[in-house]
């Protein structure tokens, strides 16, 4: 109804394969994908070379998992 698009893969290796020719305006990522994990997704979104503003979720309390969200290249 607001007009954005949305794409949704609940899948790790799927996403990154979408990411790897689609282009987006801004990501909202799991931490906790099956088959290719939020942290790889983003680690190689970076390497490609991708500035897309990254906003990782997770159900996870650690502080260990915040600093290695934003250690891959997460937006704080």
């Amino acid at each position: 109804r607001e007009g954005h698009a949305v794409d949704l893969e609940s899948d790790g290796e799927a996403g990154d394969d979408l990411l790897s020719y689609a282009v987006y305006d801004a990501l909202v990522l799991d931490i906790g994908l099956p088959n290719m994990n939020g942290f790889e997704v983003l680690k190689e979104l970076r390497r490609r070379g991708s500035r897309t503003p990254v906003l990782m979720l997770t159900a996870r309390s650690d502080i260990e998992d915040r600093v290695g969200a934003l250690d891959v290249g997460a937006d704080d």
